[in-house]
């Protein structure tokens, strides 16, 4: 027997029977529905793309971004709710370009002591008593391909102890959790990370 073709039970009759004779409760039910659907709607147009749940851990470098000031604010208002004119965007990068300088990124060599210094910083996350959750192995490899990234950018072609430090925070910030008796005394992630530095 199916479970939808079994017999309700008495109670459940009953209390079927109760919401069917209650049009207030029905009434209710529509419009918590009606505005459930209404706000997914208005997610979506406001933000001009669907609705996508993310993770935390699936950003490398999340970037930390301040509050605007009072004019900047109407500003990003105005562009947004007054059909402002749209600013063109110029390429300037094709994607062949882009695949070859991530490629250039991934082959940038790394001193094995400085692979090493990242992976020992990561896992001292995990053994830390003031943090609750340390970091996986993927802050591991975020740390070291960041690193080679800061390094291309600067102009060089290998990875110096300064890459790793300058990185550290910004990318293991968001991978842990800071213990509650830590958190109660103010000590922040980024304070817990240049800690574990020195």
């Amino acid at each position: 027997m199916s479970l939808l073709s079994r017999p309700l039970s008495p109670i459940t009759r009953r209390r079927l029977a109760v919401f069917r004779g209650n049009r207030r409760a029905r009434v209710s039910l529509w419009l918590f529905a009606g505005l459930f659907v209404l706000s997914l709607l208005a997610e979506l147009i406001a933000n001009d793309r669907p609705i996508v749940m993310q993770y935390q851990g699936a950003w490398y470098v999340p970037l930390l971004v301040d509050y605007p000031d009072y004019d900047e604010e109407r500003t990003i208002v105005d562009m947004y709710t007054a059909g402002a004119e749209q600013v063109p965007v110029e390429r300037s990068l094709t994607r062949s370009e882009i695949q070859e300088i991530q490629q250039l990124v991934r082959e940038m060599p790394i001193a094995d002591d400085l692979r090493d210094r990242a992976v020992q910083l990561v896992r001292r996350t995990r053994e830390a008593d003031d943090i609750e959750f340390g970091a996986s192995p993927r802050a591991s490899m975020a740390l070291v391909q960041t690193a080679k990234a800061r390094a291309f950018l600067h102009g060089r072609s290998h990875v110096t102890g300064e890459d790793i430090e300058a990185l550290a925070a910004p990318v293991l910030r968001h991978r842990i959790i800071v213990d509650f008796r830590a958190e109660r005394a103010g000590r922040t992630a980024d304070d817990l990370i240049a800690a574990l530095m020195e």
